[in-house]
């Protein structure tokens, strides 16, 4: 379960086109993401697409050259087998006339720390 909700505004100029799209790095501190929320409003009216990935890979949607679109909506989903760690990043276009936010929710557990030990002392005989 999460222990942490992080919150990340994304905010999508006017003009921003498919082949350039903007790259929104969130800023949270390491961890599990354990689920995404996108909480669209309404207005992009499909003309606002966004995508995410981890370490410079899209991840969501599956295609590297595909972008969810959608409008006056929360998208919500489990976040199962992905990468750990703060490298997320959302790409977005935005082909209206007007500037769209997107609020993304990261909801992130904690990494568990590894406490190394020392290996038992062999005695030389």
């Amino acid at each position: 379960m999460a222990s942490r909700i992080e919150i990340t505004d994304v905010t999508i100029p006017a003009g921003t086109a498919i082949a350039t799209p903007l790259r929104v790095f969130p800023n949270f501190n390491d961890g599990i993401v354990e689920r995404i929320e996108m909480r669209w409003p309404p207005g992009p009216s499909g003309l606002v697409g966004l995508r995410i990935g981890h370490s410079g890979q899209v991840t969501i949607p599956f295609r590297n050259n595909t972008f969810l679109i959608t409008d006056n909506e929360l998208v919500s989903w489990p976040v199962e087998a992905m990468p750990t760690a703060n490298k997320w990043f959302v790409d977005g276009y935005n082909v209206d006339v007007f500037d769209h936010t997107v609020q993304f929710r990261w909801l992130i557990s904690e990494m568990a720390v590894i406490q190394a030990t020392r290996p038992p002392l062999v005695p030389i005989v």
